[in-house]
């Protein structure tokens, strides 16, 4: 599981995450990952968390 949380001033305004349900920990492996909604996308695991974490943010809308 990978987590994004973003904070200002203290308060929380996105606390968001996507779980990987299909694929493995090797560089080159694509897996897949589920976001709450259920949505899922894939992501090369050898790009890393950061990489992943801009993909779940391209996906979810701007809190109001």
């Amino acid at each position: 599981m990978l987590r994004v949380r973003i904070s200002i001033n203290f308060t929380d305004i996105l606390d968001t995450n996507v779980v990987r349900i299909k694929g493995g920990t090797q560089p080159d492996d694509i897996n897949t990952y589920e976001m709450l909604d259920g949505r899922t996308f894939k992501h090369r695991y050898g790009d890393g968390a950061v990489s992943l974490a801009m993909k779940l943010l391209r996906r979810i809308k701007e809190p109001v």
